[in-house]
């Protein structure tokens, strides 16, 4: 005989399982992991270049040894270039895959579109921060080491448009089965 007090359900955005329309959380995952995976690419790329120079320095180190070191240096940033590369793709694809099963109402797309709206606002900002860090020599070293990243963070926001309609496409316009 006790009284059933009803208790605060929290929401958690993220953990969800009522997921309707989350395409303004996928796009500032792609852009946070986006910018994030490229600027630490560029911040270790000086610090890999000083460990190069000293290893190729030291006396005690074999041939072998700086010659793999050399190699390594030298795939460095074709590698993250590709890698780079292939989480924008892998993440859009994975987008689309996910917008595709989720069920939601075309109401939702009013609001859907108001949030994009800010996030695009968002993406050029971040855009234009990444281009500022990334020219100072200092701080990130060669510039012209990553041409992929630079393109796809030079184009941010346009990149982000066409993954935001692909995603709001694939998430709104599907059709029902009856």
């Amino acid at each position: 005989m006790g009284i059933n007090i009803p208790r605060k359900r929290k929401i958690n955005i993220l953990t969800s399982r009522s997921k309707k329309g989350n395409v303004g959380l996928e796009i500032i995952i792609l852009i946070v992991v986006l910018f994030c995976f490229s600027l630490i690419v560029r911040f270790m790329y000086p610090v890999f270049t000083d460990l190069k120079d000293v290893v190729d320095d030291e006396e005690n180190v074999p041939d072998a040894a700086k010659a793999r070191m050399n190699d390594i240096y030298d795939r460095y940033p074709p590698i993250f270039d590709w890698a780079f590369v292939f989480i924008l793709g892998f993440m859009w694809i994975g987008s689309l895959i996910t917008a595709f099963f989720i069920d939601s109402h075309p109401l939702f797309f009013v609001f859907t579109v108001i949030v994009l709206i800010v996030i695009f606002y968002v993406a050029a900002d971040i855009s234009n921060s990444h281009q500022e860090i990334v020219e100072d020599a200092d701080l990130v070293g060669d510039y012209d080491s990553f041409p992929m990243t630079n393109w796809v963070m030079n184009h941010l926001l346009e990149i982000i448009i066409v993954i935001s309609f692909t995603v709001a496409v694939a998430l709104y316009m599907k059709v029902s089965v009856l």
